[in-house]
């Protein structure tokens, strides 16, 4: 499992990478629904946060892409505005491409 950070003018996005399923494991398993389909993969901010229960976080979002021989997880994180699935998703599947 590998992991690095992009850096986004108003956040960051950390990715973690694996040529495995990391379904429920790692920053996945902050997910507290099955989120919603985008390009590819699945996002959400419902997000389980420790010793709390799961709610919207306005300024973070999960997204995900798995399956039994590759997987990379997305988390944004941003400090102003909103997150955006959409670069979110194109970061994830820009790593997902290389672990072809």
């Amino acid at each position: 499992m590998s992991s690095r950070t992009v850096l986004l003018p108003t956040g960051n996005v950390h990715l973690t990478w694996a040529k495995a399923n990391l379904l429920g494991q790692q920053e996945q398993n902050l997910a507290a629904d099955n989120g919603k389909p985008v390009g590819g993969a699945r996002c959400t901010q419902k997000l389980k946060v420790v010793g709390g229960t799961p709610k919207d976080i306005p300024n973070m979002i999960l997204c995900w892409r798995t399956s039994a021989a590759r997987s990379v997880l997305a988390f944004q994180v941003v400090t102003s505005g909103a997150p955006s699935a959409a670069t979110n998703v194109k970061i994830l599947n820009e790593q997902w491409a290389k672990l072809g």
